[in-house]
Order: C-alpha cells, then sequence, then structure tokens
C-alpha cells in the first residue's frame, strides 16, 4: 500500500475539519457567546482520529450508521475537550461532524490505493473549504448589514 495518499487524507481531512469547527466558534462568538479558547491542536487531534476510524472501519458497517455513531463519539468528546457551551453550539457542531462524515463515503484504503488519488483529495477538499469560506463570508457580509441597518433605524426615531 502507498502511504503517502493515506497521510495526504488525514492531514487535509484533520485540518478541514478543524477548520470548519473553528470558524463555527468565531461565529457563535459573534453571536454573543463567551468563547475564549480555539484549542487547534486538540481538535486537530481529534478530527485525525476522526478520519482515521473512518477510513480504518472501511465499509464494514451501513454508511448511515457509522456516520451518526462516529458523530457521535465526536461531539462527546469535542464537548469534554473544549469550553461549555449552549446546546445550539454543541449540535451545530453534531451538524458539523454529520456533513464531514457524509462527504467521506467513498473513503477507505481500497479507494486511497487508485491511481491520482492524491489530487482527487487536494481537489475535494479545496473546493469544499472555499464553498465553507464563501459561506462564512457571506454571512460575516449578512451580519454587518443587519447591524448597520439596525443602527440606522436607531437614529432615524432619535
Amino acid at each position: 500500500m502507498k502511504y503517502k495518499p493515506l497521510f495526504i487524507y488525514l492531514f487535509i481531512s484533520s485540518v478541514f475539519l478543524t477548520l470548519v469547527s473553528s470558524i463555527w466558534k468565531i461565529m457563535a462568538t459573534l453571536q454573543g457567546l463567551k468563547l475564549t479558547e480555539i484549542n487547534l491542536n486538540i481538535n486537530f487531534l481529534l478530527a485525525l482520529f476522526l478520519s482515521l476510524a473512518f477510513i480504518l472501519i472501511g465499509k464494514k458497517f451501513n454508511h448511515l450508521i457509522k456516520i451518526v455513531i462516529l458523530s457521535l463519539i465526536f461531539t462527546f468528546f469535542y464537548i469534554l475537550i473544549n469550553e461549555g457551551a449552549p446546546i445550539w453550539y454543541n449540535v451545530g457542531i453534531l451538524l458539523i461532524c454529520l456533513f464531514f462524515t457524509n462527504r467521506l463515503k467513498n473513503y477507505d484504503l481500497n479507494f486511497l490505493r487508485e491511481d491520482f488519488i492524491s489530487e482527487k483529495i487536494v481537489f475535494d477538499f479545496l473546493s469544499l473549504f472555499c464553498n465553507c469560506i464563501f459561506c462564512f463570508c457571506n454571512f460575516i457580509s449578512l451580519l454587518f448589514n443587519v447591524r448597520n441597518e439596525l443602527q440606522n433605524s436607531s437614529r432615524s426615531f432619535v
């Protein structure tokens, strides 16, 4: 077996999940939560274990059962490791993890043996990350527009 695709998959998928969960934490902070620690290294290791578990399990279980169980385990450990947050924040982490593990549907050890798989992995996660960043930027723009509209409407009443 070639190990280069496995290492590329583990690194890129873990970075992707860590960055998306960090973006979720930033968005929650913008909504008023007092979250002060990002814990990139611990969250990266947690994402690395999730990606590795997904590859090692492979197609031994039904995909739906596998993504639900792995997502619940990830969310449980994420809640234990990171600082306390409301239920809606933790549900968001669970949904992000479900989205992430569902995206890994085709990834197993056999898939990593294909030709040019490293390029496919990089392109897959890069395009996915760009879409997430685009949505994040649109959300931030929407927040600033709403804030400006609220400030303008409060000035007209004074």
